[in-house]
């Protein structure tokens, strides 16, 4: 137990909810991950769980909490049946808000839990009241079972090991509680395990990865969804790299993500990927992109599609089409964990795109680039951000990357960015048909094409797209 002098003023917030609270004798503390990153690097985010050990306490603190806080508070709500988490949302003062860079923080309250796993083939489980002690042995890693009470300021620490842990960057199980049961009774853990490893940096307690190794098949049983939730955790906090890679190592990648093996051993043209086969080359590219979801992801699936593309021609190795390829795994495997149709669209978009630009230097004028506006959308800034990560993770063979194209097509696409975008075809369908005397058709639909390219380069020149010069032009050009 230890006695700390300060607290953060998002702490001392919350204890002011405590002074008119009637149960005095009980422990209310913060715990998890907010103890942990304030204690390591006097970080304070806007999520806060609390427990009280007080059976039925949460749902009386949190009632108590919104009528204390009053307008400024959500009213609160149960998240779980038979593991009742109390929610609420509270809106901070200006001064405060502006002091902490978020103007709002999430409160989960609970009562101190004892749990039980009684079903080996799900992951339901058996929850009753249990003092402080017993909730710590419940919870995953030793770093992640430090309690902070709000009212004494003490740190307490039941497992006895989580400071020393903290310290010493380690992830380690409880002392009294077989690690193959932490990880057995919730797979999710192991996924947990990983993310915690790509965040912090931890160091891992051998007894942890040996378990690891021998349940991670269980992680069959856990929903898409919860499955997916990780993910996308792990890609804002420490990136997909260390995560995916970590799961290679330990020889479980093919029992989770199979769809991802084919990358591993398959070779590059060392002309422009001196850095390794695809796998490499993917990882380099997750370490350089952005912590979002649609840039890690994209990273991660940028190149599924080389082995089954890939062909050798003497020295030379191509994977002619392979971001079309890409393309379709990353949908189906976007798909199968469940993610957010926006967040589909967007990382699909990014990896049919990532290519696009490569050539910039060598085009003639804005066309390509105004191509390329349209059809990123809304995702541009992202797609460039991409293309840059890709550039710089592909060696060349003395080891450096090719990046001469990348202020070039920025510069074609604020060149590109200046010429407004038309709404409408440049000549209509029945335009067409009416000025060369044809039916509909294909040879209709390409001199429409050609009649926008014609308007593209007009536009870019300066010049006022006139329809009837378009339909000279085009006439110039069919016959020849």
């Amino acid at each position: 137990m230890k006695q700390t002098e300060t607290r953060p003023p998002l702490w001392e917030f919350l204890s002011e909810g405590l002074y008119h609270f009637d149960i005095s004798h009980s422990r209310i503390c913060l715990v998890g991950g907010s103890v942990r990153d304030y204690l390591r690097e006097g970080r304070v985010g806007p999520d806060l769980d609390v427990v009280i050990e007080l059976e039925g306490g949460a749902e009386r603190l949190a009632r108590h909490l919104s009528l204390f806080w009053g307008e400024r508070a959500s009213e609160p709500h149960a998240l779980g049946r038979g593991y009742p988490i109390w929610q609420l949302v509270v809106k901070l003062a200006p001064a405060l808000a502006q002091s902490l860079g978020f103007s709002q923080v999430e409160i989960q309250i609970a009562d101190t839990q004892k749990e039980m796993f009684p079903d080996p083939n799900t992951r339901q489980r058996v929850t009753r009241f249990g003092d402080l002690k017993e909730d710590c042995a419940r919870r995953d890693f030793t770093v992640n079972m430090l309690y902070w009470d709000l009212r004494s300021r003490n740190i307490l620490d039941p497992s006895h090991r989580g400071l020393l842990d903290l310290k010493e960057h380690r992830l380690a199980a409880h002392p009294e509680v077989d690690p193959a049961k932490i990880f057995a009774d919730d797979p999710l853990r192991m996924l947990r395990l990983l993310r915690f490893q790509s965040k912090l940096g931890f160091d891992v307690d051998p007894a942890l990865w040996q378990a690891f190794d021998t349940e991670f098949p269980r992680v069959s049983i856990l929903s898409a969804e919860r499955v997916r939730d990780e993910i996308l955790k792990v890609a804002v906090s420490g990136g997909l790299a260390p995560f995916v890679e970590s799961l290679r190592a330990r020889g479980v990648l093919g029992l989770i993500f199979p769809e991802f093996l084919p990358m591993i051993g398959c070779g590059q043209d060392s002309l422009y990927h001196s850095e390794g086969d695809v796998w490499v080359h993917t990882l380099a590219v997750m370490e350089l992109a952005p912590r979002t979801p649609e840039l890690q992801l994209a990273a991660l699936l940028h190149d599924t599609g080389k082995p089954a593309t890939r062909e050798v021609k003497g020295e030379r190795v191509s994977f002619i089409l392979h971001e079309k390829v890409s393309t379709e795994i990353a949908g189906l495997w976007l798909e199968k964990w469940k993610f957010p149709k926006l967040l589909r669209e967007r990382v699909l978009a990014l990896v049919a795109l990532h290519l696009r630009g490569g050539d910039a230097v060598a085009w003639k004028s804005a066309r390509p680039a105004r191509k390329l506006r349209r059809d990123a959308g809304p995702v541009l800034d992202e797609l460039l951000q991409l293309i840059e990560a890709d550039s710089r993770a592909s060696l060349g063979p003395g080891g450096q990357p090719r990046l001469e194209h990348l202020p070039k097509l920025r510069a074609w696409l604020d060149e590109a960015a200046r010429v407004p975008e038309p709404a409408h075809s440049a000549v209509s369908g029945s335009k067409i048909m009416e000025h060369f005397g044809i039916s509909s058709g294909p040879e209709v639909r390409r001199l429409k094409q050609l009649a926008d390219d014609i308007r593209e380069e007009m536009l870019v020149a300066g010049e006022e797209p006139d329809e009837d010069r378009i339909l000279q032009k085009v006439a110039v050009l069919r016959k020849n």
